[in-house]
């Protein structure tokens, strides 16, 4: 298994990979790791299996080395990703075409809804019919409008508190989800305050990376370290502070505890868990699910809203936020839309990455389904001169060229 991780970017990838390699027992690794392995000859076993975890959220370059590695080792690889949900941050598109040529294994029953009433709604919101989704989620419930921005942030942590209260702890009955981190910062603040006020939080506390830390605070990594048994995505508590030493105890389990140094925080290993970016949420289950509006698109939008499992709510703003950088903010003025007609439009609004070859489609110049592969090597070569290491070429099979095992399975 491969998962994929850049920098600021994706956020589950070690989380997924180490999840993996505990409970299945099988040998993974990022895909930023599995290529900085092969840059220095350490390739791929020969005619294994390679399951790439996330592979609609990986950029097209990237997954071409990944096939280039597979090809060379005659190692069949199995792409799991749904190009439905969070689409590739650098230059994509080839999971998704790739879904379209070839016959992909398709997981058609929804699971993890207990309602069926979600699931339908769901579907609908999959297939793009965004309005009928939306009206959908509104006449059960599940969108609340709010006042102005902050009134919204507020009312998104007087519902999750309803929820999480009486827990030890506070991140059990799901999360608080945003697109921007300025809001999940926000939503964290006011979250740590309502815990403060009940007396959930240690009365010492640790500042540091604009951030404070105190006993019964709940965590998250966001930054792998071996050498401290932490990796991205591992969820914890804080079990204890040294505000001389700096350090942080970090509690993971029943037992286990972790001690955290300084330098780790400085560099912003840890952030507060109870909201999170929809980045982060990808692939998770949550009980609950709070989910703000602010600059949802479509593909945010279906993953926000197929997290939970009991409930989910979403939360749009009464008020049409003007942004700082509208010149004429009198053309809002006479914007007469509802609440509702803005959140389907906004969430009507894809950001889907498409390679150039889908320009081509339904022209006489569209490539046959046998004359891709070789259109996609080509296209994906790297130009002379390009910064990327390349993977050491392996002497050619003496029963003649391989060919590429290769399986979707969305």
């Amino acid at each position: 298994m491969a998962g994929q991780r850049s920098a600021g970017h994706w956020r589950r990838a070690a989380r997924a990979s180490a999840e993996l390699t505990s409970k299945a027992r099988i040998p993974s690794l990022t895909v930023a790791k599995l290529l900085a392995l092969a840059t220095y000859g350490h390739g791929l076993p020969d005619r294994g299996v390679l399951v790439v975890d996330e592979a609609a959220m990986i950029g097209t370059r990237q997954l071409a080395r990944i096939l280039a590695l597979a090809e060379q080792a005659a190692t069949k690889v199995v792409l799991a990703g749904d190009h439905h949900q969070l689409p590739e941050i650098e230059a994509g598109g080839a999971f998704r075409r790739l879904h379209a040529e070839l016959d992909p294994v398709e997981l058609s029953a929804n699971q993890r809804q207990q309602r069926l009433a979600d699931r339908r709604t769901l579907e609908l919101l999959r297939a793009g019919r965004v309005q009928q989704a939306m009206e959908a989620f509104d006449a059960e419930g599940s969108i609340v409008v709010t006042g102005d921005g902050e009134d919204t942030l507020e009312r998104m942590v007087d519902d999750w508190w309803s929820a999480a209260s009486d827990s030890h702890d506070p991140t059990a009955h799901g999360a608080m989800l945003a697109v921007r981190r300025a809001d999940v910062a926000e939503l964290n603040r006011l979250a740590r305050h309502r815990l403060s006020a009940a007396g959930r939080l240690g009365a010492v506390r640790l500042h540091v990376a604009d951030q404070d830390f105190a006993v019964g605070d709940a965590v998250v990594c966001t930054r792998n370290a071996s050498a401290l048994r932490v990796h991205n995505g591992l969820r914890g508590q804080v079990a204890g502070v040294d505000i001389a030493a700096g350090t942080i105890e970090l509690g993971v389990g029943d037992r286990d505890v972790r001690r955290l140094p300084l330098t780790y925080q400085q560099e912003g290993g840890l952030l507060h868990a109870y909201a999170t970016t929809i980045h982060r949420v990808q692939g998770a289950d949550l009980p609950r699910a709070w989910a703000h509006s602010g600059v949802l698109y479509l593909e945010a939008a279906y993953t926000a809203l197929s997290r939970h499992i009991q409930a989910v709510r979403l939360y749009q703003p009464s008020d049409h936020d003007v942004p700082e950088w509208v010149e004429h903010p009198a053309v809002f003025a006479d914007d007469t839309r509802t609440p509702l007609q803005r959140l389907i439009h906004a969430v009507s609004i894809s950001r889907a990455q498409h390679l150039a070859l889908d320009q081509l489609d339904g022209k006489p110049s569209q490539p046959s389904n046998a004359e891709l592969p070789s259109l996609l090597a080509a296209a994906l070569t790297e130009p002379d001169g390009a910064t990327e290491p390349s993977t050491p070429p392996r002497p050619p099979s003496r029963s003649g060229p391989r060919q590429l095992d290769l399986e979707l399975a969305p």
